[in-house]
């Protein structure tokens, strides 16, 4: 009891020791992914050197606090044996002098005791150990209950696909931080009608990836409602949505495996023949044809063994493997090349009156056939329309934004 009493002051050292692990663990991770990320950057920039100081730091500073690890445990580990030998001298002194105990009784104590005393070390050893890792424990379990509380919702049996979604936005406001004044979205009212071809367009931070978000259920209205063929967007008409929708981001992401498994993600029992369909759809059959081992050529992390043009054909061929009812196109063709660009744009026009088909564009040739041009600025819509209805509107602002993309062509 005397020495557990004595040892909180190792436990006490040893847990913070055990911060400063999972600190630094975290910063390792952190740092050599950004690293690895931004590896172009780096090299392009001569960065190298500060990234080398940085690891050899925190290096430093990782060994440092093993080193101080193990110093605590073997002053831990003296303390406890020179404690036990001065008790022991304590004890038989007592037991001698006042107690007058016999030399066979001492004996048979002393062995008990001797016995019993390493097991007493370990145990005191374990507590150390427990100590340095649970704050790492502690981080794991405060990950796992915050992930539950953000749940959206209890995976729910087989849903029905909403197969004619037409949404509308209602008086709808969004901001990311509750307590900013700034909103991105503000009264957003507009319908995107089923199978028919909607264009988004405005400057950079208007709100055109937020209000795809809300669309698509990642994020909340914060005020008024979304509807889904007056439906509001949540619980089983949220997951029904989310089946029957096809999103092609503008930052392409692909799984670190072979070319058919990145499109079978989406749809397990898709044939050969359906495969090459999406491929050539999305103008990739020809590319991927050239490639080591066809589709079954493994792409590597992120699909950097092939080009951003090619990654994001990709991704627009799983989409259409997916056979959606809602295609959301964000900055879907930004990587290809003028030519691909125009054959990908054909390919979409004749998906219109089948698809629900929404599209966020930057550059605005691409959305010509849209049967409804929506332009966003400062978080409002404030203008809709046809695409040749806003073209002529000379005060207008998409107007301008067409005129000054003539401007830069020329």
């Amino acid at each position: 009891v005397i020495l557990g009493y004595l040892s909180r002051k190792f436990v006490q050292k040893s847990r913070n020791l055990g911060r400063k692990t999972s600190q630094l663990g975290e910063d390792y991770m952190a740092g050599i992914t950004d690293q690895l990320n931004g590896i172009k950057d780096i090299k392009s920039n001569k960065l190298e050197n500060s990234y080398i100081e940085w690891l050899r730091s925190l290096t430093s500073r990782m060994n440092a606090e093993q080193i101080e690890y193990v110093k605590l445990k073997s002053s831990s580990q003296l303390i406890y044996k020179v404690s036990a030998a001065i008790l022991i001298t304590v004890f038989i002194f007592i037991s001698v002098k006042v107690f007058h105990a016999q030399g066979e009784q001492l004996l048979l104590i002393i062995l008990i005791f001797s016995r019993l005393w390493p097991r007493f070390i370990t145990i005191q050893s374990n507590f150390e150990q427990i100590a340095a890792t649970l704050p790492a424990c502690q981080a794991v379990t405060k990950l796992i209950e915050d992930c539950s509380k953000e749940q959206e919702f209890k995976q729910a049996d087989a849903l029905s696909l909403v197969t004619k979604p037409q949404i509308e936005c209602k008086d709808v406001y969004f901001r990311y931080k509750k307590d900013s004044h700034n909103y991105v979205l503000k009264d957003i009212n507009l319908t995107i009608p089923h199978n028919q071809m909607t264009a988004i367009v405005g400057p950079s931070g208007a709100g055109k990836s937020t209000l795809i978000d809300l669309l698509m259920g990642l994020n909340s209205a914060e005020r008024g409602e979304v509807l889904v063929n007056g439906q509001p967007l949540k619980d089983e008409l949220l997951l029904s949505l989310r089946q029957s929708i096809s999103y092609v981001p503008q930052d392409s992401f692909l799984f670190n495996t072979s070319v058919r498994e990145n499109l079978l993600t989406v749809n397990a029992q898709a044939s050969e023949r359906e495969l090459w369909e999406a491929l050539e759809f999305a103008m990739a059959a020809q590319f991927v044809e050239n490639l080591s081992q066809g589709l079954d050529t493994v792409i590597g992390d992120r699909g950097m063994k092939i080009s951003g043009g090619e990654r994001q054909r990709l991704v627009l061929a799983r989409a259409i493997l997916k056979k959606p009812a809602l295609l959301i196109l964000d900055e879907a063709t930004s990587a290809l090349d003028t030519n691909n660009e125009n054959k990908i744009k054909e390919s979409i026009d004749r998906l219109k009156g089948k698809v629900t088909i929404v599209v966020v564009a930057h550059r605005l040739s691409t959305i010509q056939a849209a049967d409804q041009v929506l332009v966003l600025e400062e978080g409002k819509v404030i203008q809709k329309g046809s695409f040749d209805q806003l073209a002529y509107e000379e005060e207008g602002a998409f107007h301008k934004l067409l005129e000054g993309q003539f401007q830069t062509v020329q």
